[in-house]
């Protein structure tokens, strides 16, 4: 079988991505373009890393995967950091194995703790144990892996490139201290590629989210900030890293070699950060959330202000947590009808009876509720120009359908083309934040597709893909069988593939849950320690 390669940029969206392969940066991605197949890949709603990956990794929705964000519990509940065994659907490494592919699986998230059982190799992405020290070990499929890696990289490997919102976006070192680490990443999977032979390969780099996190308005002209004093310095910086990005891209490229095929791919896009809808707040207002008392304080205009902003720096990440642990729990869910989401499922809940631990709406009352939210939220209004801050509320059926669906919002708000993100924070002082004064970006739906080799056309996609169809137009691609009941679909038109392949029904095999799923491997301290690094890049509150 012809060596298959697909590439994941985190977060890459064609507005930076034009930029770069214009103006010569990234040399090895314009090829793949310009002989290839290019378009946008439409992620899950929400845009999120969790759900996006995985199903990517499996080809099925959130609702059939089980995994909805970063935390496996809702915010009723002690949180649980979701990890690999959340997952409840096959992923590709092992249908892949079962075709008698070898597979090498490089830094995906939510791969972590690693299968064991892999025919090839799995160096598992964040979220993992100690994620943010560079010394965590069981990261990788079999000890020979994880020696040759420490061998690499002189026993320091780090799982994930973890940055502050609040602390880094205005050093330029953070460029460096990310280009660092891709650098690594370069370094290990060019040696993983040279002692392991494998047929198919999923690598994903996650500089490009962090970058984009942090300086997307210096990056991409689409605000003041790009003709900032000093934008030019960052810039210039930046452009350094993705250089390096782009010498990984030409490196798998040449393992794929000239018959095989490459896939680049984004778990999301991105786009400017302008404001936050803090959806509890706004809940509290209408009636539907009584807030507890404490966070009167929290939310005054100097708490909720620089104070907040100087604690996170100062006090300990210990009893930040604890404080918001207590102020969550003095939540009245008694008397609440709709709550927040955690920050990364950009939703809302209905507190339905019988599916939350303290659900009061009965099951005949719910499409009511979602109904008169839906209304609500349609008319509100920004104060700072009058116009409409939602422009549209997704409900949970037209998004998420399986098994696991009634864990997922009933409601998923889009906000001024995504320049509008929601939090469950009650530190806050109003119910829309203005971030205006900072450069930062956040996700937006579209993604990247890129396909290039001898099993795909030249042009432009006729259509946005969709994320599920990642895996099953993989398998095509490599020769292997689809699965029986994916979500998604083989895109047959963009493929030059004939006969055997491309013809073949699918295969038999149904999606299932995966027997020996890692049982929960977090400690008190390394959730401690995952949610301050999921709070520093905006991902929980």
């Amino acid at each position: 079988m012809a060596r298959t390669a697909i590439i994941g940029l985190d977060g890459a969206t064609f507005r930076l991505m034009d930029v770069l392969c214009d103006e010569g940066v990234m040399p090895s991605l314009a090829s793949l373009r310009s002989r290839g197949v290019d378009g946008v890949l439409r992620s899950t709603i929400p845009a999120y890393t969790p759900p996006a990956w995985v199903s990517m990794l499996t080809g099925v929705n959130p609702g059939r995967h089980n995994v909805f964000g970063f935390l496996s519990s809702t915010p009723q509940e002690p949180v649980k950091i979701a990890h690999a065994g959340t997952i409840a659907a096959t992923p590709l490494w092992r249908l892949a194995n079962d075709r008698d592919a070898r597979v090498g699986v490089y830094n995906v998230p939510m791969t972590y703790p690693p299968a064991k059982d892999v025919d090839g190799f799995l160096i598992s992405g964040g979220l993992a144990a100690g994620w943010t020290s560079p010394d965590v070990r069981g990261f990788a499929s079999d000890e020979e892996a994880g020696s040759l890696i420490a061998e690499v990289t002189g026993d320091a490997y780090p799982i994930d490139t973890v940055v502050s919102y609040e602390n880094d976006w205005s050093r330029l070192e953070v460029i460096d201290e990310v280009s660092a680490i891709q650098v690594k990443r370069r370094r290990v999977l060019g040696a993983l590629l040279e002692h392991r032979d494998v047929d198919l390969l999923f690598a994903v780099f996650e500089g490009t989210d962090r970058l984009q996190h942090l300086h997307y308005q210096y990056l991409v002209e689409c605000s003041e900030w790009f003709g900032a004093p000093g934008a030019d310095a960052f810039r210039d910086r930046a452009w350094s890293y993705f250089q390096e990005l782009d010498g990984a891209i030409g490196d798998i490229v040449a393992w794929a070699g000239e018959g095989g095929n490459v896939m680049v791919v984004s778990d999301h896009g991105a786009g400017p950060w302008e404001k936050t809808l803090n959806v509890n707040l706004l809940l509290h207002e209408w009636g539907l959330l009584r807030l507890p008392s404490v966070s009167r304080l929290t939310r005054t205009s100097l708490v909720a202000g620089p104070v907040q902003t100087v604690a996170r720096k100062i006090v300990p990440r210990s009893v930040l947590l604890s404080a918001k642990s207590r102020m969550n729990r003095g939540l009245d869910w008694s008397t609440a009808r709709a709550f927040a989401s955690q920050v990364a499922e950009q939703g809302i809940h209905v507190n339905e009876a019988g599916v939350f631990p303290h659900g009061v709406v009965p099951d005949a009352e719910v499409p009511t509720v979602a109904a008169d939210l839906t209304r609500r939220l349609l008319e509100l209004v920004d104060p700072d120009d009058g116009r409409p801050v939602v422009d549209a509320v997704v409900p949970r059926a037209e998004a998420i359908e399986g098994p696991f669906a009634a864990r997922a919002p009933h409601l998923f708000p889009v906000c001024r083309d995504q320049r509008i993100e929601l939090s469950d924070t009650l530190a806050a002082s109003s119910v829309l934040t203005d971030h205006r004064d900072r450069p930062w970006g956040y996700h937006h739906q579209d993604g990247i597709f890129i396909g290039a080799g001898p099993a795909f056309i030249d042009g432009a996609l006729p259509r946005a893909l969709e994320i599920v169809d990642v895996l099953p137009t993989a398998f095509t691609v490599a020769g292997l069988s689809v699965p029986a009941g994916l979500d998604g679909n083989a895109a047959h038109e963009i493929l030059t593939i004939e006969g055997s392949v491309a013809d073949q029904p699918r295969d038999d095999a149904d999606q299932a849950m995966p027997d020996g799923s890692p049982a929960y491997p977090f400690s008190d301290e390394d959730e401690k320690q995952i949610e301050e690094s999921l709070r520093g890049l905006g991902y929980i509150e």
